[in-house]
C-alpha cells in the first residue's frame, strides 16, 4: 500500500525528566479490554517473518495527557491492536522499527536522492538497542496522542515524556495516516508506512539535518522504543522514543514456552494465525467520469466497480488496469490469498517438505571441486524456511572435506535449479548437518540455522 501524506514532529527539548512528576505507568499490567470488533484477516506478501513464541505488546490503555496516570481502557473509536495484525506480527514491527533506524545510523540506508549523511560518514554512531521494556508504554503514549488528535485535529507530542525512560530523550512522530477505505492495519501495510515515514525523516538531513534526522543519528542515544496506535477504521500513528539512559526492564520470549514470563510482567504467547476477513471492493475507485454513477465530484462522478465492469472496453478501463484491480479485488478476482505466517509447531524439522522421502535425498559422492557458483548468495543467520522445498537433493556436510567445499556445492546445486530461491544450512538436523534447497526467498527466525538467499544470477 502506498504511504499517504504525513507530517512529523520532534520533541527534542525533553532532556532530563524531572522526578517530581507522578510516577507514570510502565509495567505490563494485563487487564481485560474489549476485543477488536472487526474479524482478523491476513493479506500477506507471503513471507512475513515472525517468531513462534512472542512477547505480547498489545496496548492496554492510554495516557490522556503528559504525565497523567494510565487509563486502563481503550478510547472509543480506537483499538488495542487491529484484528488484522497478530501478536507476533506486532512484536516483529517493533523490532523492524529499531532495525530500520539502525540501518540509517550505520550508513546502510541513504537519502532518497542517493546522498550520504555527512555526520554518519564522519562518525558513525553505535546502533540503538530496542527498549523492549518500553514498547508497550510507547504505544500507550501513541494511543493518547491519537485519541486527542481524532477529537481536536492536528498532530503533536501530546503525551511524550510520560513513560519513565529517563536520561536525555527525544520523540519523533509519524502523524496519523490511512483509514477508511485505505486502512493501514496489516503487517505489510504498517511496515511500508513506517519505512516511508522514517525515510522522510532521514531526508531532512539533505538540507542540513536537525529535527527528526538529528534524533535518529544522535550518538548520545542508546535505546529506542516505538509506539503504534490505530483507530477502528485503520488510521495509524507511529512514534519513536529515544533515550540515553540504560533500561533495567527487558522483555523476551526467546527459547521460552507459551505461558512463561516475558520478563516484563506479561506471559509469552504462541504464534497464531490471524483469521481471514471478507475481501471487499472500494465503494468508489480512483477514477471520475460523467458516465459514472458514484458520488458527485465537482461536475463529474466517482466510478464504482460496477461502472468499470459496465463501461469496460469503452469509456473506462476494466480489471486489466492495475488501479482498478486494486480498488475492485472482489469483482476482479484479485483478493489476496491467505498465507501461513507461523512456524510449524508439529514437525521436528520445519525445513523438510511435509511428505518428503528423506532417504532419497542423501548424496554419497565426495565432490572435490570448490569453484564458485555463478549466482551470489546472501546469508541470513538464525533463519529457517517452513517447507517450500524444491524436491532437490539435500547435500550432507559429511560428504565434503571442508565447510567451504560443502557450501560451494550447495550453491552450485541451487544455481542449476531455476525453482531454487536459496537453501537452508541446517546443523540441527537429527541426521546430521545438511543444506536444504528452497523455493522461498526469505524465512522466519530460527536459532542456529542459516538461510542463503539466491540473488544476482
Amino acid at each position: 500500500m502506498a504511504y499517504t501524506s504525513f507530517c512529523w514532529y520532534v520533541a527534542l527539548s525533553l532532556s532530563l525528566m524531572a522526578s517530581t512528576h507522578a510516577t507514570p505507568f510502565l509495567g505490563r499490567q494485563h487487564v481485560t479490554v474489549p476485543p477488536p470488533s472487526s474479524p482478523r484477516q491476513l493479506t500477506s506478501d507471503g513471507m512475513t517473518v515472525v517468531g513462534d513464541i512472542c512477547v505480547d505488546y498489545t496496548a492496554e490503555g492510554y495516557f490522556p495527557s503528559r504525565h497523567a496516570d494510565l487509563i486502563e481502557s481503550i478510547p472509543s473509536g480506537l483499538v488495542d491492536r487491529p484484528a488484522t495484525l497478530s501478536v507476533c506480527e506486532l512484536e516483529q514491527l517493533h523490532q523492524e522499527c529499531v532495525d530500520r533506524i539502525n540501518m540509517y545510523r550505520s550508513g546502510e540506508l541513504l537519502f532518497s536522492n542517493g546522498g550520504v549523511d555527512a555526520d554518519i560518514a564522519a562518525n558513525e554512531p553505535s546502533p540503538l538497542q530496542e527498549n523492549t521494556g518500553g514498547n508497550q508504554c510507547s504505544s500507550h503514549q501513541a494511543l493518547g496522542d491519537l485519541n486527542t488528535q481524532q477529537q481536536q485535529g492536528g498532530c503533536g507530542h501530546i503525551t511524550s515524556g510520560t513513560c519513565p525512560f529517563g536520561g536525555l530523550r527525544a520523540q519523533n512522530s509519524c502523524c496519523p495516516s490511512g483509514g477508511g477505505e485505505q486502512p493501514i492495519w496489516t503487517y505489510e501495510s504498517v511496515r511500508d508506512s513506517m519505512f516511508g515515514c522514517l525515510q522522510g525523516m532521514w531526508d531532512e538531513g539533505i538540507n542540513g539535518g536537525g529535527g527528526h534526522n538529528g534524533a535518529m543519528k544522535n550518538p548520545d542515544y542508546s535505546y529506542v522504543s516505538c509506539g503504534f496506535a490505530w483507530t477502528s477504521d485503520g488510521r495509524l500513528l507511529i512514534t519513536q522514543d529515544f533515550t540515553s539512559a540504560d533500561q533495567s526492564e527487558s522483555c523476551s520470549c526467546d527459547g521460552k514456552e507459551p505461558g512463561s514470563s516475558d520478563g516484563c510482567g506479561g506471559v509469552c504467547t504462541a504464534c497464531s494465525e490471524p483469521e481471514e476477513n471478507l475481501c471487499v471492493d472500494q465503494s468508489v475507485g480512483p477514477v471520475i467520469s460523467p458516465a459514472c454513477t458514484g458520488p458527485a465530484v465537482g461536475s463529474s462522478f466517482g466510478c464504482t466497480c460496477d461502472d468499470h465492469m459496465r463501461l469496460a472496453g469503452g469509456v473506462l478501463g476494466g480489471c486489466e488496469v492495475a488501479r482498478v484491480a486494486a480498488a475492485c479485488p472482489l469483482t476482479c478476482g484479485t483478493c489476496p490469498e491467505p498465507a501461513a505466517q507461523c512456524p510449524s509447531s508439529d514437525d521436528d524439522d520445519e525445513d523438510d517438505d511435509e511428505q518428503e522421502d528423506t532417504t532419497s535425498t542423501t548424496t554419497t559422492t565426495t565432490v572435490t571441486t570448490t569453484a564458485d557458483p555463478g549466482c551470489q548468495y546472501v546469508p541470513y543467520t538464525n533463519t529457517a524456511v517452513r517447507y517450500q522445498g524444491t524436491g532437490g537433493a539435500k547435500l550432507r556436510r559429511s560428504s565434503f572435506s571442508s565447510d567451504a567445499e560443502y557450501l560451494s556445492e550447495c550453491k552450485k546445486a541451487c544455481d542449476a535449479d531455476s525453482t531454487c530461491g536459496g537453501f537452508v544450512d541446517d546443523p540441527t538436523d537429527r541426521r546430521g548437518r545438511m543444506c536444504k534447497p528452497k523455493k522461498a526467498s526469505s524465512g522466519y527466525p530460527k536459532s542456529r540455522k542459516t538461510f542463503y538467499k539466491k540473488s544476482n544470477c
